[in-house]
């Protein structure tokens, strides 16, 4: 998969809104750090991580990744 455009990239501290938007649930900016870094099992119990960027010392995400990223969870 080839590397996102730059005008893709969303920052990590709007993804909440993100998700509220796509699922109609919340979640606090630490746990979206908590699914970049750690990840978060899955249905079948395997780890599942979003997928992120660092660009210029920050920390991007795209919609995409982050349709994929609920759509493994199950």
């Amino acid at each position: 998969m080839p590397r996102p455009k730059v005008s893709d990239f969303i920052p990590l501290r709007k993804v909440p809104d993100l998700l509220y938007e796509l699922t109609g649930v919340t979640r606090k900016r630490a746990t979206i750090y908590l699914w970049a870094r750690k990840g978060i099992a899955n249905a079948h119990g395997q780890i599942t991580k979003l997928k992120v960027y660092d660009r210029l010392g920050q920390h991007y995400t795209t919609k995409q990744a982050v349709i994929d990223f609920i759509s493994e969870l199950g």
